[in-house]
Formats: structure tokens, C-alpha cells, sequence
């Protein structure tokens, strides 16, 4: 999957200079939450090519480590040394057969991980392989049904829509992706070969507004292939390249990146809406440096003056609300009686809609000059419920810590409280 800056689906040709929630090391991510000691050994483990290539050659099956020593050019305590390292890092097991010795990448390890990409510029690939808690059934569903796969083949930011979908041998899936000012990115898959529930295989190519390739751009040759699990399933794709130059111009839109942040939305899909947000509330996650993510079930935007109230003691001044890309909002909020504080307000323009699911606009404090963000607003229904999620894009860390700071998700919450009431009444 690759995608307009951030490289997960296809479109861009930028790259945005993202920090990306994994470890990058010499051509390979894990995804996974590290204590600074655990990302110490890791990076000291993936830090020598001859154990990456150890990795990729046992992530499949186990070898012997007298045959993985007849690989390499080296002596054979040296690649015990190498497999060691590994051990220590968690990434590979070992046990005893006999008088062998065999060894493999380690499942629970991956499973910890969720999502391992691998990218081998000796075999011209990029491997990801992700675990989830849902049996392949589901997992299935959620790649074969373009109503659930647009819901996370894009990164935050660029949603996917499919505007074709013929899941067939020799069909074809039209999509584009969508930024936050309306630029439209274009994608094309043909399906190559189907093998229901176990795997599919398309030829995924950079696409013009009318769905025909762009030829110089690179296409890529992508196997998704579904396992069961003891936890659930696994899906492994792998996606092959005809060239190093190819690879590497996709690597340099930031696919990497935009895989890890994609990745991270298909926990609510396969789930279930109702079944995901239940008892979460108002949710902040750090997507990177410059991104926090807000989750809350939401309805009608139009009540915002009944509920977008912040803090109890506080009431709203000011509510005028853009309709039409390019004009601007103003909201302002003041204490009321004896509740300590000072009035404030926001306001910005009105960017991208597309009513009643998507609203983008940049917002600053009312009155200066910056510093600006911008806030992406998503309404998704399912099942008679609503989820809202807002990715705002700050200009700097500092700025994003500064306003977190301010207890913005606490008054959020409140007033996301205050809405589920009204509706509910």
C-alpha cells in the first residue's frame, strides 16, 4: 500500500518528512512500543545486514543453523554470534532437535509487534506482515468489501474511496484519496488472481483521474495472503518490484510511514463501531510529532452551540459556522459568574466539505496571527452509531505539547458528554 504523502495506497509524488511511530533501521520497521533498552537491542540487532537477511529467511519456516552457516561467508560460530544477537532481541527462537539446532523469527514477537515491514532491496520487495485478534473470515471481509477497505487503505488525512470494484480475475478496483484541501490522488488494482479467503493478488499501479495507468511512475506486483492463527489471523503482503529504482522511489514516498499510520484504523473496522468505541470516550493518541488523533462518537454538527461548551462554569459567545469552502468560523467561549478564566475564541477557514462525512479547516486562536493547524474532520455511521474522528496537524512539537497541555481532551470529553445526552434525550 502506498499513498499521497504519507505512501500508504497510491498517489503522491512527495514525500512528507514524517516521524514515523516505529523503528527505522537500514531498511526495516517494527512497529511496536519499546522500552528504551528493548529499542536499544533492536536497533543493535537490525543493525548488521547479515541478520536482517537471517530474519527474512526464517520468517517463514525454520532453518538449521548449519544450514543458515553454508549461506554465508563467514565462520560458523560467527553466524552463531549473529543468531545470538537476535535471540537476545527477541526477534528469533531457537530449539533443540537431535543434535541440531533450529531456528525461526518469533510469532509472538511479530504478534507483539502487529505490523512488521520488511524491506529487501536483494529481492526487490517489501513484506508486511500483521496479526490481528479476529479470525480470517473477518479479516477477509474487511480486504474484499470496498465499503471497509476505504475505511483504512488510506493514512489519516487521505481517506480512500472506491469509485470501481469488480472482484473478479481480470477486474478491476478504481479508487482515489483525498488531502486535507481536496486534491485527489488516483489508484488502479487489477486482480490477477483470487483465491477466496486464503489470498488475493493484484497488479496496483499509480492511476490518472480516469483510472489508466501512469506509466512513469513504478506499478508493483502485491500477494496478500491470510493465515489462521492461535490468536486469530495473519496476513502477510508482499509486494514485488521490477527494479532497485522502483523500490526505492516508492520507499521515498514515505510508505513505510503511510502502512504504520494506516494500519492503525483497522482495529475499528474489524471490531465492529459499537463494539470498538464502546467505553472509550474521548481519546487522544500521538500519531507523530506533529498529528493527535480525537475519537468520539458525534451526530449532528449543527447542535454545536447546545454542547461545544468545554468546562462546567463556561458558556459560548460567539457560534458562526462555515458552510462553503473558503469562508470562515468564529467560536468564542467566556466564564460565567465566579468561575475563574479569561474569554477566548478560534477561528479559520473552511478548507475542504463534504458534507455530511468530512469537513477540513485551519484553526487559530481568535485575534493573532498563529500559530495555525489543521483540523480533519471524519464522521463514519455504523449500526445507528456514529464515530468523529479530527486529526489535527500542528506546526511544530512544541506548539502540539503546548496546547495538549491546556487539558484540551478533558474539555473535549465534557463537551462531547453534553452531546451524547442531548441526542440521547
Amino acid at each position: 500500500m502506498r499513498a499521497p504523502e504519507f505512501g500508504c495506497g497510491r498517489a503522491s509524488h512527495r514525500a512528507l518528512n514524517l516521524t514515523p511511530s516505529g523503528v527505522k533501521y537500514n531498511q526495516m520497521v517494527v512497529h511496536v512500543e519499546l522500552s528504551e533498552t528493548e529499542m536499544d537491542r533492536l536497533f543493535h540487532a537490525l543493525s548488521a545486514s547479515t541478520r536482517r537477511d537471517i530474519l527474512r529467511r526464517t520468517m517463514t519456516k525454520e532453518i538449521t543453523v548449519s544450514e543458515l552457516a553454508r549461506e554465508y561467508d563467514m565462520s560458523f560460530s560467527a553466524v552463531q554470534k549473529h543468531i545470538s544477537v537476535l535471540e537476545e532481541a527477541q526477534l528469533i527462537v531457537k530449539r533443540a532437535a537431535g543434535r541440531e539446532r533450529l531456528v525461526r523469527a518469533d510469532p509472538q514477537r511479530i504478534a507483539q509487534a502487529r505490523v512488521l515491514v520488511i524491506t529487501s532491496p536483494e529481492d526487490l520487495t517489501i513484506r508486511v506482515i500483521a496479526d490481528f485478534a479476529h479470525p480470517v473470515d473477518r479479516v477477509w471481509a474487511a480486504y474484499s468489501d470496498p465499503r471497509q477497505l476505504e475505511r483504512f487503505w488510506g493514512p489519516p488525512s487521505w481517506p480512500a474511496t472506491f469509485t470501481e470494484w469488480d472482484h473478479t480475475v481480470g477486474g478491476h478496483a478504481q479508487y482515489h484519496m483525498t488531502s486535507p484541501q481536496g486534491e485527489k490522488a488516483y489508484g488502479s488494482w487489477e486482480f490477477l488472481e483470487i483465491d477466496p479467503k486464503n489470498r488475493f493478488v493484484v497488479l496496483d499501479s499509480f492511476a490518472d483521474e480516469h483510472g489508466n495507468a501512469v506509466e512513469d511512475l513504478p506499478a508493483m506486483r502485491a500477494e496478500f495472503v491470510f493465515e489462521p492463527t492461535e490468536q486469530g489471523s495473519r496476513l502477510t503482503t508482499v509486494s514485488s518490484f521490477t527494479s532497485v529504482e522502483a523500490l526505492e522511489q516508492v520507499l521515498s514516498m514515505g510508505v513505510v510511514e503511510g502502512l504504520t499510520l494506516a494500519m492503525g484504523q483497522i482495529d475499528a473496522v474489524l471490531e465492529g463501531l459499537r463494539a470498538y468505541a464502546q467505553g472509550k470516550g474521548t481519546r487522544t493518541e500521538l500519531l507523530s510529532d506533529t498529528h493527535v488523533r480525537v475519537w468520539r462518537a458525534h451526530n449532528d454538527p449543527e447542535l454545536i452551540r447546545k454542547w461545544m461548551l468545554g468546562p462546567d462554569g463556561w458558556e459560548m459567545t460567539t457560534c458562526e459556522v462555515a458552510t462553503a469552502v473558503g469562508e470562515t468560523f468564529h467560536y468564542a467561549w467566556a466564564p460565567v459568574g465566579d468561575v475563574e478564566g479569561q474569554p477566548f475564541g478560534f477561528e479559520g477557514e473552511l478548507l475542504f466539505v463534504d458534507e455530511p462525512s468530512r469537513a477540513v479547516t485551519t484553526e487559530r486562536m481568535a485575534g493573532t496571527p498563529g500559530p495555525q493547524t489543521i483540523n480533519d474532520l471524519n464522521l463514519f455511521e455504523e449500526d445507528g452509531a456514529t464515530l468523529i474522528t479530527t486529526v489535527i496537524e500542528y506546526p511544530s512539537l512544541e506548539v502540539r505539547d503546548m496546547i495538549l497541555g491546556t487539558g484540551m481532551a478533558e474539555g473535549m470529553e465534557m463537551s462531547y458528554a453534553r452531546l451524547e445526552e442531548l441526542l440521547s434525550a
